[in-house]
């Protein structure tokens, strides 16, 4: 496999920004933000046993993944009542 996706393109530059993470359970999730030329983005990784998952946010979305992870939170509580819907956009 080529080191690039073609003969003469470098890899995109990568620039750590910053990373927090946190254990819950037997599991490690890791939050990383970073930034390249397309804009800053966060990596969120699970550890389990050492096996990795990962998926990428880009900044743009983090306010509406964190207002559905708080609307989620405020609902774990009591299992029986289902989280409200999302509010649509206007």
């Amino acid at each position: 496999m080529p080191l690039f996706r073609n003969n003469h393109d470098p890899p995109a530059t990568q620039r750590f920004l910053a990373e927090e993470t946190v254990e819950v359970e037997r599991k490690a999730f890791t939050a990383t933000l970073w930034e390249n030329p397309l804009g800053r983005f966060v990596r969120l990784t699970e550890n389990v046993n050492g096996h990795l998952n990962h998926i990428v946010i880009p900044a743009s979305g983090l306010p509406d993944v964190t207002a559905m992870l708080a609307r989620l939170a405020l609902h774990s509580a009591s299992p029986t009542s289902p989280p409200e819907p999302r509010p649509p956009k206007t």
